[in-house]
């Protein structure tokens, strides 16, 4: 894959700012990979929103805790927990897609070009 001139695309407006800030981080790097292009927006935007959405559910677990009491009167785990691990697994499946681990990323076959010298941007070599 050919490194990708020009500025990395700009995260959805819709993302929250979680997510928005996950796409910031990532994006350059993916971009000049060549794994993150206008046809992968919306792919993702998908990881980026579980990311946030798994933040979200981590937060609440810690503030509030893994367990609550149930009108009965029983210790039951938190909705929370369930959608944080629900969100994780959207998340790290989304993720692989773009080499977003080690194990993902040995499967990513990524070429990147050299520069191109001032001769070679006009004449073709070889």
């Amino acid at each position: 894959m050919p490194t990708r001139p020009g500025r990395p695309l700009q995260p959805p407006a819709w993302l929250d700012a979680t997510a928005k800030a996950l796409w910031k981080d990532l994006s350059g790097e993916l971009h000049r990979c060549g794994l993150l292009t206008k046809c992968d927006r919306a792919s993702f935007a998908g990881v980026c929103e579980a990311w946030s959405e798994y933040r979200r559910a981590s937060d609440k677990i810690e503030q509030d805790g893994p367990t609550m009491t149930a009108p009965s009167g029983y210790e039951v785990q938190s909705p929370w927990v369930s959608i944080r691990n629900k969100a994780w697994s959207r998340f790290s499946k989304a993720a692989a897609a773009f080499g977003l681990s080690p194990s993902a990323r040995t499967g990513l076959q990524v070429e990147l070009e050299a520069p191109k010298s001032g001769k070679e941007r006009f004449f073709k070599t070889g």
